[in-house]
C-alpha cells in the first residue's frame, strides 16, 4: 500500500508493514548508508516495508581535520545524500520518505542555519551550483512536516507546537518566511516552530495529538529528532520520545526504530528494546588502534609470523581480523592461492564486524585482483572474471564509505574493465 500525502505536509503511513525510522544524519554518508541497508534487507527479503527520516538529512562538518572529536569526527556528504535519497525515491515510490528539518528549510524558505560554517545554506549551494541548487528547493519545498499512523505514533521533527490548533493548521502552512528572519525568532512562528522546538510537556504532547488526530483513530505518543540525545533515544514521558540516529553520537549509541504499523502503541512502554528500538551499529566495538603497534611494527619488518601468533591472542574485532589479512596477503614469498584465500576470509571476517571501513574494502578488492591475475595465468577464465568483479564492487564500496578512495576507484575500474574485456 502507498503513503498517503496531503498537500505536501502531512503524510499518512498504511495500517500494514514495517516503518523504519532514522533521525538527523546531517551528512554523514556511512550513518545514512546504513539505514538504506536495513531497509534494503527488508526489500530483499520480500517484506512490507516504509522509510522515513525524520529531517536533517543535510549539513556536516565540512572539514574533517576540524572536527577531531569521534562524535562528529566526519566529513559532509549532503549532496550524495539528497541525490541518493531521490533515486531511491524513484525506485521505492510512495515507501521511503522524509520530513522538513530545519536544516533544510533553510534552503526553502528559513533561516540560515550556522553550525558548521557562518552560512550553510549559501555554503551548500554554492557547492552544488545552480541547477542542482533549483532541484533541491523545489524537493525540499515539497517535504512534510508530520508522519502520522494508524498505529499511535506522530512523528515530526522538532518537538510538538503548541500553536497548532488542527491538522488544517499543519496542512495550510507555507514556508516562507520574511527575508532575513533570524533563527530565534523561528521559536515563535506558529506552525513551524514544529521544526524547531526541544523538548515539551506530557500535558502539551497530550493537545497537539488530540489536534492532529486524523479518521478519529487515537494517537498515543509523538516521536521527534532535533535534538541529540547522547544515549540515542530518550522517553521523556508516557507520550513523548525523542530519537538520535547519527549526530553527535558515539557509533555504539546511535539508535533507530523499526515500528510494526499493524501493532497498537499505546504509550512509550511500548517500545521495547531490540524490538522496536534498535541500535544502527549493533556489533560496534571501540578499538583502540594503539594497543595494535607492536604487531603493525612487526608487519612492517616482515615477522608475519610473529604478528599472526600476537593476533590470535586478541580479542575478535575487525582490526583484529584487517591485520590477520593484511599478513596472509603480503607473505613473500608464499604469496599463493591458500594464503590469499586466507586473506580473503579475515577481510571478510572484519567486515561482519564493521562493513563501513573502507580500508578493509581497498584489501580485500586488493586480493581479489591479485587472485584474479593468478587464474587468468592458470587459464581458469572463470574464476578470473569472478575476482575481477568482486574487485570493482570492493573498490566501488570502499569509495561509497570513503569519497577520498574516488580517484582510486575510478583508475582500478577502468584497469580492471580492460582485462575483463579481453577476457570475453
Amino acid at each position: 500500500m502507498a503513503v498517503k500525502n496531503i498537500k505536501n505536509r502531512v503524510i499518512v503511513f498504511p495500517p500494514e508493514g514495517k516503518l523504519i525510522v532514522s533521525a538527523d544524519i546531517h551528512g554523514n554518508k556511512k550513518d545514512y548508508l546504513q539505514i538504506m541497508e536495513a531497509y534494503s534487507k527488508k526489500i530483499e527479503n520480500n517484506e512490507d516495508a516504509y522509510l522515513l527520516f525524520l529531517g536533517d538529512l543535510i549539513h556536516g562538518p565540512k572539514n574533517i581535520d576540524c572536527n577531531k572529536e569521534q562524535k562528529s569526527n566526519y566529513e559532509d556528504q549532503s549532496e550524495f545524500i539528497i541525490d541518493h535519497f531521490r533515486a531511491m525515491q524513484e525506485m521505492f515510490p510512495e515507501r521511503i520518505c522524509t520530513l522538513l528539518g530545519n536544516h533544510e528549510h533553510g534552503h526553502c524558505g528559513g533561516p540560515h542555519t550556522q553550525r558548521y560554517c557562518s552560512d550553510e545554506v549559501t555554503d551548500l549551494e554554492q557547492r552544488i551550483g545552480e541547477n542542482k541548487t533549483k532541484e533541491y528547493i523545489k524537493f525540499f519545498s515539497n517535504l512534510p512536516l508530520l508522519a502520522i499512523t494508524s498505529c499511535g505514533i506522530v512523528f515530526s521533527h522538532g518537538a510538538p507546537s503548541p500553536t497548532v490548533r488542527n491538522i488544517e493548521d499543519v496542512i495550510n502552512v507555507s514556508y516562507q518566511m520574511k527575508k532575513n528572519i533570524e533563527v530565534n525568532e523561528m521559536y515563535l512562528v506558529p506552525i513551524l516552530d514544529l521544526i524547531w522546538l526541544r523538548g515539551s510537556s506530557d500535558e502539551n504532547c497530550a493537545r497537539f495529538l488530540k489536534a492532529v488526530n486524523l479518521d478519529s483513530v487515537q494517537d498515543n505518543l509523538v516521536i521527534y529528532g532535533h535534538d541529540i540525545v547522547e544515549e540515542g533515544i530518550a522517553i521523556e514521558g508516557p507520550r513523548h520520545v525523542i530519537l538520535s540516529t547519527s549526530f553527535g553520537l558515539l557509533d555504539e549509541n546511535k539508535t533507530y526504530l523499526e515500528i510494526d504499523l499493524s501493532n497498537r502503541y499505546t504509550n512509550t512502554k511500548s517500545l521495547k528494546e531490540k524490538i522496536e528500538i534498535l541500535k544502527l551499529w549493533p556489533n560496534h566495538k571501540e578499538i583502540n588502534e594503539n594497543q595494535f603497534e607492536f604487531i603493525k611494527k612487526a608487519i612492517k619488518r616482515k615477522n608475519y609470523e610473529t604478528a599472526i601468533f600476537a593476533l590470535s591472542k586478541a580479542p575478535d574485532s575487525y582490526y583484529k581480523f584487517q591485520l590477520l589479512g593484511e599478513c596472509y596477503l603480503n607473505r613473500y614469498p608464499e604469496r599463493n592461492l591458500d594464503n590469499l584465500n586466507k586473506a580473503l576470509g579475515y577481510f571478510y571476517n572484519s567486515l561482519k564486524e564493521d562493513h563501513s571501513q573502507d580500508r578493509t574494502h581497498l584489501l580485500l578488492a586488493n586480493t581479489h585482483e591479485v587472485i584474479a591475475e593468478i587464474y587468468h595465468y592458470k587459464k581458469d577464465y572463470t574464476l578470473a572474471k569472478e575476482n575481477f568483479r568482486d574487485a570493482i564492487t570492493h573498490f566501488r564500496n570502499a569509495n561509497t564509505y570513503n569519497p577520498k578512495n574516488n580517484t582510486t576507484y575510478n583508475h582500478a575500474k577502468n584497469r580492471i574493465e580492460l582485462k575483463l574485456s579481453l577476457l570475453s
